[in-house]
């Protein structure tokens, strides 16, 4: 309610200045913008004091090492938004709620593809991750810092999203984008003791390191996912 009362007041005073000098209209702009990105400054500082539950956190980490994108553009803070095929869109729905309990309402739409698209509202805590990431707006997966923030809960977002039971044993962490991958894997090894090495397809776990990825993992999967672990 504040933020829209002075919202208000800035157009009133911008209406009022234009009536009475119309050249001065570049400099009513820029100062109006100017107070809306101090506004939204403050605005920030406060949204980033908000504590976020180890269970939100852990399901925002998994999913930006799987499945889901942050956008910034113009935009001051980030945006979070990930896609699935319609065969999973419950486990995005639960994704959806459990974020929201941080992030607040979320939209879903679904593309001509029938796969499924869910967006967070904007938040600053995003930026952090976005610049850990990403590089000139695309996505490197530079996890290995993420990893080192990971839980089981984190690792199993991370496994459904991006993961799967490999034919000749053991599991598969995939990934399209290889840049750290081999800090990755270090630190699934020194986090986790997993043994794990990588191929093409990613960061394979070994067989050996079954029981170990399951014990981590299987108390977190979705019942829509539990094909993925054996």
């Amino acid at each position: 309610m504040i933020k829209k009362t002075n919202e208000e007041r800035l157009k009133n005073l911008s209406e009022r200045m234009l009536r009475n000098n119309p050249m001065r209209k570049k400099e009513i702009v820029k100062r109006v913008q100017k107070t809306k990105r101090r506004n939204k400054r403050k605005e920030n500082k406060e949204r980033l004091k908000e504590k976020m539950s180890n269970e939100v956190k852990q399901i925002l980490l998994g999913s930006l090492m799987g499945d889901a994108w942050l956008q910034k553009g113009g935009k001051i803070n980030g945006v979070f938004r990930e896609e699935h095929g319609k065969e999973q869109r419950e486990y995005l729905l639960w994704k959806a709620e459990k974020l929201k309990k941080y992030f607040g309402k979320y939209k879903v739409y679904v593309r001509k593809n029938k796969k499924v698209v869910i967006t967070l509202k904007s938040h600053p805590i995003l930026n952090k991750y976005y610049k850990i990431l990403y590089k000139d707006n695309k996505k490197l997966i530079r996890g290995s810092k993420i990893i080192k923030e990971l839980d089981g809960l984190g690792l199993a977002i991370w496994f459904m999203d991006d993961g799967y039971n490999y034919k000749q044993g053991g599991y598969i962490l995939s990934m399209s984008k290889k840049h750290d991958i081999e800090n990755q894997k270090k630190n699934l090894i020194r986090k986790f003791g997993l043994k794990c090495s990588i191929n093409d397809n990613g960061i394979y776990i070994w067989k050996e390191s079954n029981k170990i990825f399951e014990k981590l993992v299987k108390e977190h999967i979705h019942p829509q996912l539990n094909y993925k672990i054996k």
